[in-house]
């Protein structure tokens, strides 16, 4: 029985890794192709806020700053988000991404974004 619980352990470490990986990746993705289009194929809806605040702030040269699994702290978050994009630009303002999985397949969900000014 012992035996049985540590391969579970193992199982469930192995599995948790790969989707840490998948959502580093798809998350990594989304913020390329957002600096790339203003779009993301693998969002399932882009709206009119967030994609008038793309086309203002990729005004500056920007790039992905950090990818960051589970959500941001209240009252920014509250849980919903399973990774943030953070992307940045010259004029050290920085974007914040907050998606979840979409039950459409290899989509995401934007839960939420606000720019952080420094």
């Amino acid at each position: 029985m012992a035996i049985a619980a540590i391969g579970f352990g193992f199982f469930q470490m192995y599995r948790g890794g790969h989707y840490r990986a998948y959502l580093a990746a798809q998350g990594r993705q989304i913020g390329r192709e957002l600096i790339a289009t203003t779009n993301s194929a693998h969002l399932v809806a882009l709206g009119p806020r967030l994609r008038e605040q793309l086309a203002t702030y990729l005004v500056s040269p920007t790039d992905i700053q950090q990818i960051k699994f589970g959500d941001v702290p209240a009252p920014a978050g509250n849980g919903q988000a399973a990774v943030c994009v953070f992307l940045t630009n010259a004029t050290n303002q920085r974007l914040v991404i907050r998606l979840h999985p979409s039950t459409i397949h290899e989509k995401f969900d934007l839960i939420g974004f606000w720019l952080q000014t420094n």
